[in-house]
């Protein structure tokens, strides 16, 4: 390691030079970095998008009652995400005036929704 001296006569080690050009190097670094950003950010205006809406056709169909359905493994598979499940169970029983009394080979309606 090489020893230099400053006008003052301090003896000071390489490695500490460069140390502190390096911070100094990063630093610059970081500075144009935030620069950089700061100023793609100044020009772009993000225009205000809305949300996606999708609308849905709600039909009626016929769906034979199989050995082993019940009124909620009915709604199950025909109840959209979008809608709560318990809502949609009490339409599917006011829609065929029934309650919770099904046999297999019955005739049930039960609302579709497509898009």
């Amino acid at each position: 390691m090489k020893i230099y001296t400053d006008k003052a006569g301090n003896v000071t080690a390489v490695k500490k030079r460069k140390a502190r050009k390096n911070r100094l190097i990063l630093l610059a670094i970081a500075v144009i970095g935030i620069l950089i950003a700061a100023a793609s950010c100044v020009g772009s205006k993000a225009e205000p998008t809305e949300p996606e809406c999708v609308i849905y056709t709600r039909t009626i169909r016929e769906y034979e009652v199989q050995f082993g359905d019940s009124v909620s493994r009915i709604a199950a598979k025909f109840c959209p995400e979008f809608i709560d499940f318990a809502e949609y169970q009490k339409e599917f029983m006011r829609l065929n005036n029934c309650d919770s009394n099904i046999y297999a080979g019955e005739v049930m309606r039960v609302y579709v929704y497509e898009e």
